[in-house]
């Protein structure tokens, strides 16, 4: 019996350290990967725009921060989360002049907590498929929280996307934090003229 116990302790240690590691590993793959792209624009406009080369170069310290060292936490604040994807879109927007921004919330964003990065990689693959079609585009991120829920939702998201790699990779990493309790999914706002809409429901109870 006393060697089932040891046994069996060390195989929920193990399973432990394999899951930490595996959100880790997934953590890292989400993270912003349009940081080559923003460099060689800064370098670009450097010569002929230093003042937005310069604005560039100060969102993206502020983007790289919240990379370095907020996300060694396990768990960040949703507030603190919005301010990084604003900052983000900010970055966006200087890089892609097209593009517009609009950040929504509804309900108490500073008492609800996150693994950090949990959504960026949704919003990077709405702005990636408006960004390839070359026009001008508005995107627009609603958050929404109440007791025991968060509500996010993304918009201009191609439903093909929910079948790709990095896609797959984003639920695993759900499955790993919110083992059915959460739903993740792609519907059309039919008052927006059928704008397809990413959706991730996450339940805290």
């Amino acid at each position: 019996l006393k060697y089932w116990l040891v046994n069996d302790a060390q195989v929920h240690r193990l399973e432990k350290v394999h899951m930490e590691t595996e959100v880790e590993k997934l953590k890292e793959q989400v993270n912003p990967t349009f940081l080559f792209s923003i460099l060689h624009k800064i370098g670009d406009l450097t010569p002929e725009n230093q003042q937005k080369a310069s604005d560039m170069l100060m969102e993206l310290s502020e983007v790289l921060r919240y990379q370095l060292y907020d996300c060694n936490r396990d768990k960040v604040l949703l507030n603190a989360e919005i301010q990084f994807l604003t900052t983000y879109l900010q970055v966006e927007k200087l890089y892609y002049e097209k593009m517009d921004f609009e950040i929504k919330t509804e309900g108490d964003m500073n008492r609800m907590f996150v693994p950090p990065l949990l959504f960026i990689p949704l919003v990077q693959g709405a702005i990636k498929a408006m960004q390839e079609k070359g026009s001008y585009f508005s995107q627009c991120l609603s958050f929404k929280s109440g007791e025991h829920f968060i509500l996010f939702e993304c918009d201009h998201i191609n439903r093909n996307q929910l079948l790709s790699p990095g896609f797959k990779k984003i639920n695993r990493r759900l499955d790993t934090l919110y083992p059915g309790k959460y739903t993740l999914d792609v519907k059309g706002d039919e008052s927006r003229g059928g704008i397809p809409i990413v959706s991730l429901y996450i339940k805290y109870l």
